[in-house]
């Protein structure tokens, strides 16, 4: 019944758990106070992919925006900007 044909709101509704190591959180300490920072934001697993380059500090990456990496101080999502359905639908679009 998840199948993005038939796609629902609703279906957009899935926690985001990140769990980080002790040595993580003390070498990125500014990165997982942004993440923290950013815990209410709008989000979607649209993004997955910057987060994961983000946290597994890949360096060089193209057409990466720190505007969608939760690590960043500069992530800034409005929920009219939040795009799902890999871009087809507007998160501001729900009623």
């Amino acid at each position: 019944g998840h199948e993005s044909s038939r796609f629902t709101y609703r279906m957009a509704r899935i926690p985001l758990i990140v769990n980080l190591s002790e040595k993580f959180t003390n070498e990125r300490k500014e990165q997982v106070e942004n993440m923290k920072a950013n815990a209410e934001a709008y989000w979607t697993n649209d993004l997955l992919y910057n987060l994961m380059i983000s946290l597994m500090n890949i360096k060089g990456v193209a057409n990466i925006e720190q505007k969608f990496d939760l690590l960043s101080d500069k992530y800034n999502m409005t929920r009219k900007e939040v795009k799902l359905l890999h871009g087809q639908k507007d998160l501001s679009e729900e009623k």
